[in-house]
């Protein structure tokens, strides 16, 4: 993770994979941490409605995704600053 959420936002957004679940996971993480607070909370919903399965256990999934333990609470942390409930 190097923190550069600016450019990790244009090169997410420039990627063509909406359709991805893991996408709006991405792009909401990403927004959560550069404090963009009405673009992430549609993430977060778009999330709620078309993957919930992604939230029953957000800590896994992201555990099954990112491998250090650091950068899975920085990942965590973008979702939590994006209105998700991180247990």
């Amino acid at each position: 993770m190097q923190e550069d959420y600016g450019a990790a936002e244009q090169w997410v957004k420039a990627a063509d994979v909406q359709a991805n679940p893991l996408y709006h996971f991405v792009v909401a993480a990403i927004l959560g941490q550069r404090e963009k607070t009405e673009e992430a909370a549609k993430e977060r919903q778009w999330i709620e409605r078309n993957a919930p399965g992604l939230l029953k256990n957000i800590r896994r999934e992201v555990a099954m995704r990112i491998h250090r333990p650091e950068d899975q609470a920085h990942f965590l942390n973008g979702l939590t600053r994006a209105g998700l409930a991180v247990p």
